[in-house]
């Protein structure tokens, strides 16, 4: 199915000269690192949803709810890396020296039990929210969401599944890419990549794999919506800039396609059978985090030009929102929707 070792090597010699123990020193490395742009990123967002939350009374029932999913990522983050440190301790300084690739490449201990929970939970949360903003974006469209749904419920399954694997896995390196746990892994990814795709509307990337088409067809969905009022505010407000299709590629692109573009990468590395698998692993909960983030600084900060926070762009902004109810909500203004409308427009 696979390519022989001299051929992948031929293309990606590093990845695929990479012992356990290296690359789980290099994941953990990574994973602060990512961690901590993470933690910043976060406080950042909690400092712009406490003003908003100050200053505009309308919007706290949809603030609450995304600091909810803030601080429910970065438990999570923070249990992986926590596990990951446990993991790395007990490999290099609590177990005989000859034993450490065999705890490292265990997939039954633990610490790499909660590791993978931690991840999976952390993604289902994550796209949740994600179908929550496409329902609203959609003006409360239950029919829009159903695929999303769908593949959202999949992928739990395929989370319950992979862990039920490990456990009853055999436990060494060689069971990570067992035919049983690859399809559960593979399932996984592919089904959260479309979920957070179908659901993101960010891409505009052409490409031939499959993965990547998959992507570019189901974030057109929330894009195109985007775009329609962008149009509409141009024509209410006369300006130029807003139905700019690259203006609204950009700002979606920003935060939507990392994930994705994050997840390719890892199922490639896990296709292939690399220890650079590893790496990624550890980077995804990282990636979700910081994207989340920059989406809620992005319009938190104005940027994003759909949700008022600027005084000098009060009028203008109340004039978009009424545009987007009038369109999306049958001319009925609630105010919690309006948030996250704009923040599904990023």
């Amino acid at each position: 199915m696979y390519s022989s070792m001299t051929c992948r090597s031929r293309y990606c010699p590093l990845l695929m000269t990479l012992d356990v123990e290296n690359a789980a020193l290099i994941a953990l490395f990574v994973q602060s690192v990512l961690y901590g742009l993470f933690l910043f990123a976060f406080f950042l967002s909690c400092y712009y949803i406490w003003e908003q939350h100050r200053r505009h009374g309308d919007h706290r029932g949809a603030n609450m709810k995304i600091l909810l999913v803030l601080v429910t990522m970065v438990i999570l983050a923070s249990i992986h890396i926590g596990a990951t440190m446990w993991r790395i301790l007990d490999a290099f300084v609590w177990v005989p020296r000859d034993r450490t690739a065999d705890v490292l490449g265990s997939i039954k201990t633990t610490a790499y039990l909660v590791r993978s929970g931690a991840y999976e939970v952390q993604t289902l949360v994550a796209d949740g929210f994600m179908i929550y903003r496409l329902y609203m974006v959609w003006g409360r469209n239950r029919l829009i969401c159903i695929p999303a749904v769908i593949t959202q419920m999949g992928a739990f399954a395929a989370t319950v599944g992979s862990l039920h694997q490990n456990v009853a896995s055999a436990g060494n390196r060689s069971a990570l890419f067992s035919p049983a746990q690859e399809a559960w892994n593979t399932a996984f990814v592919i089904l959260t990549l479309f979920t957070n795709g179908y659901a993101t509307g960010a891409s505009f990337i052409h490409a031939k794999s499959p993965y990547a088409f998959l992507t570019g067809v189901r974030e057109a969905l929330i894009a195109g919506k985007i775009w329609y009022f962008q149009r509409k505010e141009n024509e209410a407000l006369k300006d130029p800039l807003c139905g700019n299709l690259g203006r609204t590629a950009a700002i979606v692109i920003e935060s939507g396609a990392i994930y994705s573009v994050s997840l390719v990468v890892f199922i490639a590395l896990y296709e292939v059978r690399s220890e650079g698998v590893d790496i990624m692993f550890n980077c995804l909960p990282h990636i979700i985090g910081i994207a989340f983030s920059l989406i809620i600084v992005r319009v938190a900060a104005g940027i994003s030009h759909s949700v008022p926070l600027r005084n000098a762009t009060e009028e203008r902004h109340t004039n978009v929102s009424a545009i987007i109810f009038r369109h999306s909500l049958n001319g009925h203004r609630q105010p919690e929707a309006a948030f996250v409308q704009g923040f599904g427009e990023r």
